[in-house]
């Protein structure tokens, strides 16, 4: 999308003044006028500055509001800053002003060109519209910021002021808050779920589990809760050090183990976190391959040649990987041999209905896959001694879940790793042979 240098001449607003904005607004009130402020805030204006080379200029910005003049024809345009346009738009329904501010929007799925170069735009749209008798100018305004912060946060395209949209905004604020508090105050903790080898049977490691004891939330809450609150790599990467120093004060005390954490796509393409963890392991004096990623495997399906780069730069560090919750559906299991995992781990549904005849044949396609391609298998969400007993006949090589062991604290963990097997008298028994 391309604009003219024309736009550059004849401004209605001086750059950088919301004074400006302001008195108009205040103008308008006095009339009792009807108008809509729709505020516009470009998102990505460091990505833009950087491919530009820091040369983003005050003739960018008078461009870029020239786009917003050429479109809203018409109305008052205000740059208030370099990163954000508003534009009053007088005796307008509010249905019309969405819906001239969504198809404005739309015009952005194509790059823009600046100084030569293609660069796509990001927008953060909000609406407020003035109602005789809801507050001054300044309220108005602010109430527009919120709007504006709310169709970032809420991942929202346009977000029109209400008090419910506020309420949504304060509630992600408030939750983002109150897990980095709990990262920075240290108020999380990890549990250790055993990983039960059939062909040594000992012990082979664990999953780190995540517990917050005051929210009352359970893992799977607070890994949605931190996505919600784009707080997900923070949490990890606290998840990554209290494991990885964990292994270093078992290490010290001559007790050797490997630990699985679960990583998101979030995670993996944050540039930050490969160098993060390999310094976490070099302060600690712990080795690389003490530590395994557990990747969905629709994470892998559905973002490709992304997230494969940066996972085989994680395996070139040593790091194990794991396909988790994997089931064998889009051809998963024919794709075994062409990813890089050393070990995959059926997902929980699989194995709680495994006595289902359809159920069965794919985890036993999904072992006998795994096994030409000389990958472990582990089932995850063993609750039972039928469960078991099957997955030890198809030759599942580790298992996990409450009838091996429910998630232990580091001391009962490590506890277990020296007891070992006499902790376990109910896996003594042989199913190799046991007939489905």
């Amino acid at each position: 999308m391309k604009f003219e240098k024309r736009y550059l001449e004849g401004r209605t607003s001086e750059y950088g003044k919301p004074e400006m904005l302001i008195k108009d607004v205040e103008r308008r009130i006095m009339n009792e006028g009807r108008f809509s402020l729709v505020g516009f805030e470009i998102t990505n204006m460091k990505f833009i500055k950087r491919s530009l080379n820091c040369k983003y200029d005050r003739d960018n910005s008078l461009y870029f509001s020239g786009m917003f003049e050429e479109y809203f024809i018409g109305c008052e345009t205000y740059m208030v800053a370099e990163d954000e346009i508003i534009v009053v738009m007088e005796d307008a329904d509010p249905d019309e002003v969405y819906k001239r501010s969504m198809k404005f929007m739309e015009m952005f799925s194509e790059p823009v060109l600046l100084n030569g170069i293609h660069i796509n735009i990001k927008l953060a749209c909000g609406i407020v519209e003035y109602q005789q008798g809801s507050g001054t100018a300044e309220k108005l305004y602010g109430k527009l910021g919120k709007a504006i912060l709310a169709s970032y946060e809420l991942k929202e395209r346009i977000c029109s002021y209400s008090e419910e949209v506020n309420g949504a905004l304060r509630k992600k604020l408030y939750d983002r808050m109150q897990i980095y508090n709990a990262i920075v105050m240290n108020r999380l903790k990890l549990e250790y779920q055993p990983k039960f080898s059939l062909e040594t049977n000992m012990i082979k490691g664990a999953e780190a589990l995540l517990r917050w004891d005051e929210s009352g939330m359970d893992a799977a809450e607070i890994v949605k809760t931190a996505e919600e609150v784009d707080m997900m790599t923070q949490l990890t990467k606290w998840v990554a050090r209290e494991t990885i120093e964990q292994l270093g004060r078992w290490k010290s005390k001559g007790i050797d183990t490997a630990i699985s954490i679960n990583v998101t796509k979030a995670d993996l393409l944050d540039d930050s976190l490969l160098e993060f963890m390999v310094s976490c392991l070099e302060d600690s004096q712990v080795d690389a391959d003490c530590i395994e990623l557990e990747i969905k495997d629709s994470c892998i399906e559905e973002n490709g040649k992304d997230i494969m780069k940066v996972v085989k730069r994680f395996k070139e560090h040593g790091f194990g990987i794991a396909a988790d919750n994997f089931n064998g559906n889009r051809g998963s299991s024919d794709r075994i041999d062409d990813l890089p995992f050393y070990k995959v781990k059926i997902e929980k549904s699989m194995i709680k209905d495994i006595e289902n005849e359809v159920r069965l044949s794919k985890v036993e396609n999904i072992i006998k896959r795994a096994k030409e391609s000389r990958i472990d298998v582990v089932a995850e969400g063993i609750e039972t001694e039928t469960q078991y007993m099957i997955l030890q006949y198809l030759g599942c090589d580790m298992m996990q879940g409450f009838y091996i062991s429910k998630p232990l604290s580091p001391d009962k963990y490590a506890e277990t790793l020296k007891e070992n097997y006499t902790l376990f008298p109910h896996l003594s028994q042989d199913y190799s042979d046991y007939v489905v």
